[in-house]
Order: structure tokens, then C-alpha cells, then sequence
């Protein structure tokens, strides 16, 4: 299988947490018909302020996926905007493909 590559464009990212006490059921019960599926993701984001665009990404380790993400505006705090980002996307794909396990791995400690 061809891994697929996908350029997106996002303007804005709302990133929130829900107490863990709102949360009704385990992942694991949402999906109770699959098997353990495990998705390991590596994300990188960079900020280049001379040329103010910024970078965000992940490949699965599976190969199976790889995105890229360019931001042609000054994100708030530069490289560490662009790392979230990447991370955040890693988990958009983890959820939209019913993985109940994730694991990201970073280049630092953003």
C-alpha cells in the first residue's frame, strides 16, 4: 500500500481538556467489537521568523500516513505553537481512524 501524503490549511485550532470526571466510558468501551489498536506518531514543528511561515507534521509508524502542515502567519509562541499543532493533528488522525491507543513521540520537550 502507497502511504499517502496530505497538505492541509488550518486557521484556527481550538485545543481544550475535559475533566476526566465528565468523562463517561473508557475509550477502550466506545469500540468494543475491534481489537487493541495502537498508533505510534511522530511530530515535529518548526517556526522559521525570517521567513514567517511555520511547520507542522507527523508520520505514523506504521507508514501508512504522513501530513504536513504549513502556517504562513507568526504563531503566538513560534516553534512551540507548531509542535502542538503537529500534535494535534496526530491525534485528529488517531480519533478519525478509531485507534484506542496513541503515542507521540517529539524531538523535544515543547
Amino acid at each position: 500500500m502507497t502511504p499517502k501524503s496530505y497538505t492541509i490549511c488550518i486557521t484556527h485550532v481550538n485545543i481544550y481538556a475535559i475533566p476526566s470526571v465528565e468523562i463517561d466510558k473508557p475509550i477502550n468501551q466506545v469500540f468494543p467489537s475491534i481489537e487493541e489498536r495502537k498508533l505510534i506518531c511522530y511530530c515535529d514543528g518548526s517556526y522559521s521568523h525570517s521567513m514567517q511561515i511555520g511547520h507542522s507534521g507527523f508520520r505514523t509508524s506504521n507508514g501508512m500516513c504522513r501530513v504536513h502542515f504549513f502556517s504562513p502567519r507568526d504563531p503566538k509562541n513560534g516553534s512551540t505553537d507548531t509542535e502542538v499543532l503537529a500534535a494535534y493533528l496526530a491525534i485528529q488522525y488517531a480519533l478519525e481512524k478509531h485507534y484506542n491507543t496513541l503515542i507521540i513521540y517529539t524531538d523535544n520537550s515543547k
